[in-house]
């Protein structure tokens, strides 16, 4: 009897995969560096222009390239080598933020530049992550996805928190710019890890029926990702429940250094902003941990429903916070119900849908629901233009609070579909 590689016997612990292992370190090591460039990349920008809506703009151009090229990228990563995707744009994220301390101590670092960094950086990103979903999936096995896109979720929040402090630290001691070196090494080094794991990146039976596609396939592609998660009702209803949330979530990650300069009185190079960061991070790997017990006691539809609704009624208490003590804590649970409604739509996307859809059917689905989160970023700068930050915030849960009566009307909550249904 044939087995592939690929797949993990049901006896046989993850952790002790060698395959796997390096992806998990790759990943992680990759995960450290941009938690870092996370804090340092808007502290720059907002040390050097003083404007929230410059600050927010980078949050922007963050999820900009999903909206772009997600779709596409999925279509491509189904039909083309996931591991020289994954290990090219691994090198050319390297290349990009290598590149801003070169121009910095060369010449004059324009705020332009920084932009087009930031743009091209999540552009490389997208064509990551449209491999990342079906490399997971074939380096662990149809039966421990979950298990897998958890693990490295809790692994990698873990080290996301080290990451977030320490690159508020780095900010206030050697400076943005010079940080953000620890960003470009860690792509570089996650580049390698992924080039020389053995096992393939698609399952075995896909091997030989996937060759590249012509490019006049390309629309097929996509349109045969799209009308799988219009045909999966509970991926659908999953992915349009999650838009309000990332919008929210976009606007209050692209203005948590102004929120911490303005309403909580940092300065803008306090260390202290990494910190809030790093509890954010924080209420992610306990939402991480939580979500395969949850997973199997509460239906998929309830868990994003209380997720919103928590998540609605935390940011209405950040908006409120009175100090930074309380306002870290309360930030550390807003980001958990963030985590819990995203997570929860992406591990069952993983779960149910074919290797041979994997990359178009995410890409697709992360490019709706993750598509608020730039536009989200946008709006909250804007509103800094006529409103406080705090008052900017709650303006913001009116998005969650659209998701809601988005899932009443769709009766998501009655949702029967669980993760072990897959």
């Amino acid at each position: 009897m044939n087995q592939s590689k690929a797949t993990l016997p049901t006896s046989r612990r993850l952790a002790r995969d060698k395959n796997f292992i390096l992806f998990w370190l790759a990943r992680t090591i990759s995960l450290f560096g941009t938690s870092i460039t996370a804090v340092v990349l808007p502290i720059l920008v907002f040390k050097v222009t003083g404007s929230a809506l410059d600050t927010s703009l980078i949050a922007a151009l963050d999820g900009l390239p999903y909206i772009i090229f997600g779709i596409v990228a999925g279509a491509v990563a189904d039909r083309h080598n996931r591991r020289r995707l994954m290990v090219v744009s691994d090198v050319v994220n390297a290349g990009l933020m290598a590149s801003i301390p070169a121009v910095y101590y060369l010449h004059h670092l324009p705020l332009s530049y920084i932009y087009i960094v930031a743009g091209g950086s999540a552009t490389a990103f997208v064509w990551f992550d449209a491999a990342n979903f079906g490399a997971v999936r074939a380096l662990a096995g149809a039966d421990r996805v979950v298990v897998a896109t958890t693990t490295l979720m809790a692994t990698e929040t873990v080290v996301a928190i080290g990451g977030l402090a320490i690159g508020g630290l780095l900010a206030a001691t050697i400076g943005p710019v010079r940080a953000i070196i620890f960003d470009a090494s860690s792509y570089l080094l996650s580049a390698i890890l992924i080039a020389i794991i053995r096992a393939p990146f698609k399952e075995s039976s896909l091997q030989s029926s996937m060759p590249g596609a012509p490019w006049k396939q390309l629309f097929s592609d996509v349109s045969a990702g799209l009308r799988y998660i219009w045909n999966s009702r509970i991926i659908r209803l999953l992915t349009a429940a999650t838009i309000g949330v990332t919008v929210a979530g976009g606007a209050v990650g692209g203005l948590t250094v102004v929120y911490a300069v303005d309403a909580l009185g940092l300065s803008k190079t306090d260390p202290r902003i990494g910190l809030l960061y790093a509890c954010g991070a924080i209420g992610s790997f306990l939402s991480s941990i939580a979500i395969p017990r949850l997973q199997k006691h509460f239906n998929a539809g309830r868990i994003t429903v209380i997720g919103l609704f928590l998540n609605c009624i935390l940011l209405i208490a950040l908006a409120r916070a009175p100090s930074f003590a309380v306002a870290i804590v309360i930030y550390m649970f807003w980001e958990a119900s963030y985590t819990v409604v995203t997570l929860n739509g992406i591990t069952i996307r993983t779960r149910i849908t074919p290797d041979l859809l994997q990359g178009r059917v995410n890409a697709a689905a992360r490019t709706v629901a993750w598509g608020g989160a730039p536009i989200g970023a946008a709006i909250g700068g804007v509103l800094t233009l006529r409103l406080e930050i705090r008052s900017v915030i709650l303006v913001m849960c009116l998005a969650i609070f659209a998701s809601l009566v988005l899932c009443v009307a769709l009766k998501v909550w009655s949702l029967k579909v669980t993760i072990t249904e897959a």
